[in-house]
């Protein structure tokens, strides 16, 4: 009869009226007294913003440089060192290496922290502090990049800190040394060795340093 008829159509209402989860409120439902808001979604940050504390880190900087014709690509010899070059040598025809190290982010000491060190390896024939002349610094901008030169000869100390005894000491050497300023921390490059030999590669270690770009 009719009044069949009402109920099964009411069951039928019920059965097809979507069903709240388990403890909650169905979709759509505005909150009421008492209950637990959703959480919001965090807001995406704008194209470009630079990420902040918690965020994915950024990707890490990798360098590439132009290689100076005469010199050879070697093996790194151990996991400290992102490259290794070997140079033409002087009078005597031994090669002198160059080196490029990179440490991964907050990582290696400051800039300035390694132009001391490094200057702190080298002293006079009799153990003195170096005079300015025998010292050169430049400071510049290649490639969209800021980058440091150093450049220094005398007696050199192959101790790890300047100040600290037990490295060799040997006469008549050089430095050419340069550092690479990138987002995710500084590359560093080194070369050291018998002064004239250092020093015949001067432009070429300058060129190379320049040459330093983002991949």
């Amino acid at each position: 009869d009719a009044g069949d008829d009402a109920s099964k159509i009411v069951d039928l209402l019920r059965k097809d009226a979507p069903q709240p989860a388990a403890g909650g409120l169905p979709a759509g439902h505005p909150p009421i007294d008492g209950a637990s808001p959703a959480p919001a979604a965090a807001p995406a940050l704008p194209e470009g913003h630079p990420p902040i504390e918690g965020a994915a880190p950024s990707k890490l900087v990798e360098l590439e440089f132009d290689l100076p014709e005469g010199w050879t690509e070697r093996p790194p010899s151990n996991m400290m060192r992102r490259a290794q070059y070997e140079l033409p040598g002087g009078d005597d025809g031994s090669p002198v290496e160059l080196v490029v190290y990179y440490f991964g982010p907050g990582e290696g000491g400051s800039v300035q922290a390694n132009l001391d060190r490094w200057k702190g390896q080298f002293t006079t024939a009799d153990g003195k502090p170096l005079p300015a002349e025998a010292i050169r610094e430049e400071a510049f901008e290649s490639n969209g990049l800021k980058m440091r030169l150093l450049e220094v000869h005398g007696t050199f100390n192959s101790a790890m800190m300047p100040g600290v005894g037990g490295g060799a000491q040997t006469a008549e050497q050089r430095m050419i040394a340069g550092i690479v300023e990138t987002p995710s921390g500084p590359w560093f490059i080194k070369a050291v060795g018998p002064d004239a030999a250092i020093a015949a590669q001067r432009e070429q270690i300058t060129a190379f340093l320049k040459s330093a770009r983002v991949k």
